[in-house]
């Protein structure tokens, strides 16, 4: 028989839910803590659930976000006040869209034997009205279709768990707390000249052959043995979460390489999960792991924080120059491919001569922002230069600012090597963002090149 989401009023101000969940306590709270598993509960079922932030540890903050199918949103804000793993949280509770009624949001996860957890949930609001609005928006049936995809999330951990492929014993998790940001670590992943430094256990540098850190991009490279074995290693990007989240590994996914950044204090966790290793190779792969880690903690030591740096993507392409050339300073050529994932594009002036300008006006349907810039080298067929004034998604008080970007066009057998070079911006965060829309952008060149 199903289990039954209770919710009863307390008091004037306070609700309380209570559920029972056939899952261990660990298992709960794995999924209530990880933001990967937020997305596949939290809400009703007909809204995507989107982790903006989560860091769960006192003074952490988190912010989801509902999205319908018609795109629109519905934020959702907070502050962690208490963590005890694997038992209690204590978190506020903000609609963006009523700014200022906050709750204070209590689970507490209680192991009641036979492998069964009952979850407690209290809701203590400022005011009486908060509460009667909260109820009056549909709360009590949202939190019922909530608590029910909870459940069949754990159902499907716990297959997952007891289903494990037996010939490699689940997956090896490594966990180590370094004192470095997040975007650091994210570098040490992404950037191939601090990647081939550590990842070696042996502590020789790796001989990268090719980097591509796209979804579905290729990394190949030699990871030399003392005896001079070369060990080659391939495999793609499966996915990538900037800052938060890495999964890598063979394209058929029967081996994986998952690592999750967490941010800690003044430092920041990195989880490593492994799937697809025989039990044989387990030991040896966990002490390779724990020196890799030590190569990366005395290069982080060596190396601190430092301003965020621009990126460089070097993409072959089947077309001559000429053809490239026409799709980067023509009007007809750039509506073609400039644009990103859910976007329209309307170029309304492209002067490509030293000095001369561009503008590309780009819209999702939601909101309209404009990319322009202004030409600062201009030699046909093989390179161009200009800024790009950087003057959207600004904070308060940030000024507008110009960004260096070059592209590189250089004729090879069956096509152009384009390398595209683009200069910081304000932050690592909005820095890593463009790079992945630049890397979407280019698939769209390739495609509009073999249209």
């Amino acid at each position: 028989m199903a289990e039954k989401t209770e919710i009863t009023r307390k008091s004037e101000r306070e609700l309380v839910i209570t559920r029972t969940f056939d899952a261990p306590r660990e298992l709960v709270w794995k999924a209530w803590t990880d933001p990967a598993r937020i997305p596949h509960w939290w809400g009703p079922r007909r809204y995507e659930t989107i982790v903006d932030v989560m860091d769960v540890r006192p003074g952490g903050r988190w912010r989801f976000r509902n999205r319908d199918a018609e795109g629109h949103e519905f934020a959702f804000r907070g502050e962690y006040r208490e963590v005890v793993p694997p038992e209690r949280i204590v978190q506020t509770f903000e609609f963006e869209g009523m700014p200022g009624h906050v709750s204070i949001d209590t689970a507490t996860l209680e192991d009641i034997g036979g492998g069964r957890t009952k979850v407690t949930a209290r809701s203590l609001f400022a005011s009486v009205e908060d509460l009667q609005a909260m109820v009056a928006s549909g709360m009590e049936e949202g939190a019922r279709e909530t608590y029910d995809r909870l459940g069949e999330l754990l159902q499907m951990m716990k297959a997952g768990s007891r289903t494990a492929n037996p010939s490699t014993g689940g997956a090896l998790v490594l966990s180590r707390t370094f004192d470095a940001t997040t975007e650091q670590l994210w570098a040490a992943w992404t950037d191939p000249a601090i990647y081939a430094k550590w990842f070696n256990p042996a502590g020789i540098d790796l001989v990268i052959h090719e980097f591509e850190v796209r979804p579905g991009g290729r990394v190949r490279f030699d990871m030399l043995q003392p005896d001079g074995n070369p060990n080659p290693q391939e495999g793609v990007f499966h996915s990538l979460d900037p800052y938060r989240e890495i999964v890598s590994g063979s394209p058929d996914k029967s081996f994986l390489i998952r690592v999750l950044f967490e941010p800690v204090g003044k430092g920041t966790r990195m989880t490593v999960e492994v799937s697809g290793l025989p039990p044989e190779v387990r030991a040896t792969a966990t002490k390779g792991w724990n020196a890799g880690f030590d190569h990366l903690a005395k290069i982080l030591a060596a190396e601190p924080a430092s301003p965020p740096n621009g990126f460089t993507i070097e993409r072959t392409f089947r077309a001559p120059p000429e053809k490239l050339w026409e799709m980067w300073t023509t009007k007809a050529g750039l509506e073609k491919w400039f644009t990103g994932p859910g976007w329209k594009s309307q170029v309304t002036h492209v002067d490509a001569r030293v000095g001369g300008g561009y503008s590309i006006t780009m819209t999702d349907g939601k909101q309209t922002i404009r990319n322009h810039g202004t030409y600062t080298e201009v030699t046909r067929n093989r390179r161009l230069a200009y800024t790009w004034h950087f003057d959207i998604f600004l904070g308060p008080g940030d000024k507008p600012y110009d960004v260096p970007i070059t592209v590189d066009f250089q004729a090879v057998p069956g096509g152009t090597k384009m390398t595209f070079t683009q200069g910081a911006l304000a932050t690592a965060a909005n820095t890593e963002g463009s790079r992945q829309g630049v890397l979407a952008n280019f698939e769209n060149l390739a495609r509009a090149l073999e249209g």
